[in-house]
């Protein structure tokens, strides 16, 4: 391989500098969106889960189901992906009903409102 073309392959011809600020991008929360904190690094305060039902207008058939899973606290629903709750019986409206709680929950515990 010519050295030129070693320069290309390992970009050592390309100056280097500070990038700029960025842009706004286009993420979407959809059915696979991503649950987040209100600020960076600020950590979601957990709540029983029949506690979280009640103020987030989660249905009792739900409730119940995932007290059959062995779910206690909301905080433990923040890491289960659709598909494994697909898996453990909850149909779609149970999972969409689930993502929107949680987001609010989320959003509402991050933030310490």
């Amino acid at each position: 391989m010519s050295p030129e073309t070693a320069r290309l392959f390992n970009h050592s011809n390309i100056k280097s500098g500070t990038g700029g600020i960025g842009g706004r991008g286009e993420l979407q929360d959809g059915i696979n969106g991503s649950l987040y904190a209100g600020k960076m690094g600020e950590a979601v305060n957990d709540m029983p889960l029949k506690d979280f039902c009640a103020q987030y207008k989660v249905g009792k058939d739900v409730l119940e189901r995932l007290g059959q899973l062995g779910f206690t606290t909301a905080g433990a629903l923040l890491g289960v992906e659709d598909d494994q709750l697909a898996d453990m019986g909850f149909n779609l409206g149970h999972i969409s009903e689930l993502k929107r709680a949680l987001k609010l929950f989320a959003d509402n515990t991050g933030t310490g409102k």
